[in-house]
């Protein structure tokens, strides 16, 4: 994620919490990248909120902002220089693989994110046609959940395309099956779309290791 985008999640964020708290101020609308936090009234008071907000809208990642908020560090740090810190930090590890979760309910990916986000190199997707682009373009990728019922590509239109450049990625169906087909799971294994087949609605409470065993068992296995 480049500095640009990370500023417009910053802004956003700023922007809420500036309603309801006066110790905040809106950014501007351009990124100057010279200019100080703290003339952006980002100092060691507000930092921590905007940290938390960061935390939860970026998937959970430990963005090690805390190791920042000493008066000496917040009061020299460039904005530019504190959007390099969090894009740092949200880049993948050497080695590390993306895991990709693709489901246009939005209440679906805020479950997955809130269990796994803090476990898994992890970005999810409501728009299929996103997630296409993203993997396409994105070599860490290394396993891609998806739903199967979802607007503009099913989860098995999904899964064709990205195989036309990736054949060798993984991919694991999750899908409440409205249409009560009962052959669903065993073409899509059949035709090797899927490397497993999850029903919803997903039971984290009884499952979640479950689950994340599978994910983690995919990532590991030299393909």
């Amino acid at each position: 994620m480049d500095h640009s985008s990370l500023y417009v999640i910053v802004k956003e964020i700023i922007s809420g919490l500036s309603a309801k708290d006066q110790y905040f101020k809106s950014l501007p609308d351009q990124l100057d990248e010279t200019v100080l936090l703290n003339e952006l009234g980002l100092d060691i008071i507000t930092l921590p909120d905007l940290a938390e907000e960061l935390k939860t809208r970026l998937g959970g990642r430990d963005l090690g902002i805390e190791r920042l908020l000493n008066p000496t560090d917040v009061n020299s740090m460039t904005l530019g220089q504190f959007l390099a810190h969090i894009q740092s930090a949200l880049a993948p590890k050497k080695g590390t693989q993306t895991v990709v979760y693709v489901d246009d309910e939005e209440e679906n990916l805020f479950i997955f994110t809130r269990k796994y986000g803090k476990r898994l190199s992890l970005k999810t997707f409501t728009d299929p046609l996103k997630a296409l682009e993203y993997i396409r373009n994105e070599e860490s990728v290394g396993l891609v959940i998806t739903d199967e019922v979802m607007p503009n590509l099913t989860g098995n239109q999904l899964c064709d395309e990205v195989h036309k450049s990736k054949p060798k990625l993984r991919f694991i169906l999750i899908t409440g099956n409205p249409n009560s087909d009962e052959d669903l799971m065993y073409r899509t294994l059949k035709k090797n779309r899927f490397y497993d087949f999850i029903n919803k609605p997903l039971d984290f409470e009884r499952k979640g290791e479950e689950y994340f065993n599978l994910i983690q068992g995919i990532l590991s296995f030299d393909w």
